[in-house]
């Protein structure tokens, strides 16, 4: 299989992988009322926490006050 195929294999996968971009806005939009009065983007990003990490994070900052809407 040539380097072309594979790459474009790649591409399409991540393409169907994609978040769904309503998905995407209302994410942003929950991350700026929630995250940013405390956090840089930067280190919310930067994390690469897994799912459950994430979960963990979360009940910590609401414990703290954080109105978390949607997980």
């Amino acid at each position: 299989m040539s380097l072309k195929w594979v790459w474009l294999a790649g591409l399409l996968g991540a393409a169907a992988l994609a978040a769904d971009p309503a998905r995407l806005a209302r994410a942003e939009k929950e991350e700026a009322r929630n995250c940013v009065a405390c956090h840089r983007l930067r280190i919310i990003h930067i994390q690469r926490l897994s799912k459950t990490a994430w979960s963990r994070e979360l009940d910590k900052m609401a414990g703290w006050g954080a109105k978390i809407e949607d997980r």
